[in-house]
């Protein structure tokens, strides 16, 4: 069973640390996370332990100093070996700023290994490992896991608000996969209309409008 790192968390250094984090004052959120940090690590309490060294990760990363960035994260991951959301942002990191996509796969192979994961994580579990194999040069198996999103993962996940946009993103704009991506607008609109999600279907309504004036003839 998957380690829950989304429960609401009343901790005064977590809060004071992301509202300084918010105003851009970097140095007095490092104090806040490194304090909460500490006393994680006393209380022997590893969720929060792997919350705070994640937070931290955020952090480096919006300083750009990803390779503390990805300590912070693999700290996190060893102390919640089970949680999806840890294994997932390692990976994007690892394809956006290392190019390590081989390791990147893995990453996301090991979270749609996991027993009773859900519908989300393995919807942009499958989408990060496209996004790898697609700047790996690997477009059939890119479009594989882009086609897997459709057929194993959108009737479960509860909102169109969770489809993942990165990889179709991508695909666009290398001109891979056109009729599928096509395909995926059409059905976040679908699913955002049937779940009364009207500015989210707003949203995938633009984006289709945007696709077809630039790939559909006559559009």
């Amino acid at each position: 069973m998957s380690q829950d790192l989304h429960q609401p968390i009343n901790n005064k250094n977590f809060e004071n640390g992301l509202l300084k984090m918010a105003a851009q004052d970097h140095e007095a959120a490092e104090v806040y996370f490194q304090k909460g940090l500490k006393e994680a690590q006393e209380a022997g309490d590893a969720h929060l332990e792997a919350l705070f060294y994640s937070t931290l990760g955020m952090l480096s990363r919006q300083l750009k100093d990803f390779r503390q960035a990805s300590k912070y994260y693999d700290k996190a991951e060893k102390l919640l070996p089970e949680e999806p959301s840890l294994k997932i942002i390692s990976a994007r990191l690892l394809i956006d700023v290392f190019g390590q996509y081989e390791t990147a796969i893995k990453r996301c192979q090991k979270v749609l290994d996991l027993p009773n994961i859900n519908a989300n994580f393995r919807h942009h579990a499958r989408s990060t490992m496209g996004m790898a194999y697609l700047k790996d040069g690997q477009k059939e198996k890119a479009l594989e896991c882009f086609q897997e999103t459709f057929e194993k993962d959108l009737d479960e996940l509860v909102s169109a608000g969770q489809m993942d946009l990165m990889l179709l993103e991508m695909l666009v704009q290398r001109k891979v996969g056109i009729e599928q991506c096509g395909a995926y607008l059409e059905e976040g609109i679908k699913k955002a209309r049937d779940h009364q999600e009207e500015s989210v279907a707003a949203l995938f309504k633009k984006l289709h409008d945007a696709f077809c004036a630039t790939f559909v003839k006559g559009a």
